[in-house]
């Protein structure tokens, strides 16, 4: 294993003692190994949160997506069930002047067409 020297703060030299005792390490350069394997894990875990994090905005964004093009499909469905409610409308009303009776007809022919269903 290669020597490294460096130079430590103070403060970074009462962490490494604390954590020599907090985790029952033998020596500072034991704690200092920890402490930069604790960095690796940490730099490799955010790596893999990163990707979580892009392959859920992805998913939020196809998600969202979706929901655009359910709600514009709801819209035109709604709009052709206003449509077809208002042909059927005016289906029965045709219905009902074709079959009725001649009198009324012409009553109608003279004042109008009832707009309501009614005489």
């Amino acid at each position: 294993m290669p020597r490294i020297t460096f130079t430590a703060e103070e403060s970074h030299k009462n962490h490494l003692a604390d954590l020599e005792e907090r985790d029952n390490i033998d020596s500072t350069a034991a704690a200092v190994r920890h402490c930069i394997e604790i960095a690796a894990e940490a730099q490799q875990n955010d790596a893999e949160l990163q990707r979580c994090i892009e392959e859920l905005q992805r998913e939020v964004e196809r998600l969202k997506n979706e929901k655009r093009t359910l709600i514009e499909d709801r819209q035109e469905k709604q709009e052709l069930v206003r449509y077809v409610e208002e042909e059927r409308k005016i289906q029965r009303m045709r219905q009902e002047r074709e079959s009725a009776p001649v009198w009324r007809r012409a009553k109608w022919w003279v004042l109008g067409a009832p707009t309501n269903g009614r005489d």
